[in-house]
């Protein structure tokens, strides 16, 4: 039935991501765990979530980084490392627009 056809297909998303969305490559692990070519994923992923892998991913990867920026005294580069966005203007660009401030002002403002 298509309720349990939607609902294995959102668990076996869910493992796959919380095993690889740390990593660097992540998207490209995750469709190679699924099993699916990028284009059937992206699109049957944003049918089920409501939101793109991309988004769902890097939601988890800045999530990681609030957690670090409260708890430990890593430079950005070093949390950049810790969640796997290898280009800190993009994590700078994708933080802010999440949450209104840069990073570095998120950590003084929770400190």
């Amino acid at each position: 039935n298509k309720i349990a056809q939607i609902d294995h297909f959102r668990s076996q998303c869910e493992e796959s991501i919380s095993n690889a969305f740390i990593q660097p490559n992540a998207l490209e692990i995750i469709r190679k765990d699924l099993g699916y070519n990028k284009y059937y994923l992206c699109k049957k992923f944003k049918a089920t979530f409501g939101v793109t892998l991309l988004n769902y991913v890097n939601g988890l990867k800045l999530n990681q980084a609030c957690y670090l920026l409260k708890t430990t005294h890593y430079t950005l580069s070093e949390i950049c490392e810790q969640i796997g966005i290898e280009s800190m203007p993009y994590f700078i660009k994708i933080f802010t627009q999440r949450y209104g401030v840069t990073p570095a002002k998120y950590r003084k403002n929770n400190q």
